[in-house]
Order: structure tokens, then sequence, then C-alpha cells
């Protein structure tokens, strides 16, 4: 439950660093999103790998070293399970390859909060160790 409080906390704060205001110097906001979206990727990705709960779920690949490669491997499931539509709303997704994983999570249109996944996908197996969807 705890996790699950900092989790919402973290997309709360995102939403709304990313309701700011575009005109506003636009660079130094961009730098904060990159940055806040870097720490939240980091913080899901410790969740990942110390919730025990969590299944494994099985790609199609066995190892994984790009962003392009990573999507594909995950879109058919994430399809399978939460609809094609629903899936490519979300797009452009955000990724970040941290240390052997990819966190890759789908972005929100507008002003919109939660609603979105968020997965964790280990690039030498091609497994997904821990996936989410927001409501």
């Amino acid at each position: 439950m705890n996790k699950l409080l900092i989790i919402f906390c973290v997309i709360l704060g995102l939403g709304l660093i990313s309701c700011q205001n575009s005109d506003k110097n636009n660079e130094s906001q961009e730098k904060v999103i990159e940055t806040s979206v870097d720490k939240y990727a980091s913080e899901l990705l410790e969740l990942a790998l110390t919730d025990s709960t969590s299944d494994v779920i099985y790609t199609n690949l066995t190892q994984i070293n790009d962003e392009e490669t990573a999507i594909r491997a995950v879109e058919p499931i994430l399809f399978e399970g939460y609809g094609k539509e629903n899936i490519l709303e979300q797009k452009p997704y955000k990724t970040s390859k941290i240390n052997d994983y990819w966190v890759i999570e789908g972005s929100h249109k507008g002003q919109q909060l939660g609603g979105v996944f968020h997965l964790v996908l280990d690039s030498k197996n091609g497994t997904i160790i821990y996936l989410i969807h927001g409501k």
C-alpha cells in the first residue's frame, strides 16, 4: 500500500509538472520534466525489483538492446491486456534504460491524470517483471 501511495504521488507530480504554462522558459521546463521522468523511472524500477508479488510475463524476444525493439516486444501484450486503441492513445511512450532494464510508460494527453501503463522490461531475457495500468 505504501509503495502504491508513492507511485501515485510521483504520477500526480508528473501530471502537475506537465500542466505548467508551456510559454514560460520552455528549455528549463523540459529539463525539470526530464529529470522528474528519470527519477520516476528509477523509483518504478526499484519497486519492480523489490516486489515479489509481480508475475513475470514473457515476450517473444530474449535480448532487447534498443528502444524500438523494447516497444515492439511489449505492445502485443499491452494491446491484449488493455486494448490496442487505448494503448496507442498513450503514445508517445516514455522510455528509460536503467542498467539492464527498460522502463516504459504511456503518456498523458493534455491535463489527464492517471490512466496510463507503467512497465519494467528485463533487457537480458525479454521478460516483463512489472506491469500496472492506472485508472
